[in-house]
């Protein structure tokens, strides 16, 4: 039996694996398709201010009307840090 956090992980991974970036005329953002049994795609809002990007909002019901941080910011938060670890690496390794 698996717990709460194990079946949250498993929907961060899979959020990951499927999650595409984007960029328009107001900035950058992540279309994350829905983690739960819903169907559609949230749009995630990419702040690119600081070295690291970073979530900032998110078209969710949980994000856009309770203001808690949704599985689709963690997913793409995770991603940001996933890619600039392996660059960072890479710029080491030269």
């Amino acid at each position: 039996m698996s717990t709460y956090y194990q079946r949250k992980e498993a929907r961060i991974q899979a959020a990951m694996a499927t999650l595409t970036i984007n960029t328009d005329i107001f900035g950058t953002f992540a279309l994350v398709p829905s983690t739960s049994k819903r169907i559609g795609v949230y749009s995630v809002t990419i702040n690119e201010t600081g070295k690291v990007p970073f979530a900032e909002r998110c078209t969710c019901p949980g994000n856009a009307e309770h203001g808690c941080r949704c599985t689709h910011m963690i997913a793409t938060d995770r991603m940001f840090l996933r890619t600039s670890m392996y660059v960072f690496r890479r710029m080491q390794a030269v």
